[in-house]
């Protein structure tokens, strides 16, 4: 009885690799945006984005990562009232 299940299994997992084969070779591209608080490169995490936006195309291939590091999405006005976020506009 062991060794027919075995089998079976075997048998399932062979006929099943192929196709998970095949699912990794139809990869959709995608579009990545990232959002940070820090400033671009030279910082070590703006370095490792930027490290990330490069390689998500070779791996990927039609991908895109969109960065925006601190400061690229809004700005914060501050007055002697104190400091409140704005959108700012492109």
């Amino acid at each position: 009885m062991n060794r027919t299940f075995a089998a079976m299994l075997a048998a399932l997992a062979a006929i099943g690799l192929p196709q998970a084969a095949q699912a990794q070779e139809k990869v959709k591209p995608v579009v990545m945006r990232f959002a940070a608080d820090f400033p671009p490169p030279p910082h070590p995490a703006g370095l490792a984005m930027k490290y990330f936006a490069e390689r998500l195309p070779k791996v990927i291939p039609g991908s895109e990562a969109r960065l925006y590091f601190a400061g690229a999405l809004y700005t914060v006005p501050c007055d002697k009232r104190g400091c409140t976020v704005s959108a700012s506009t492109p």
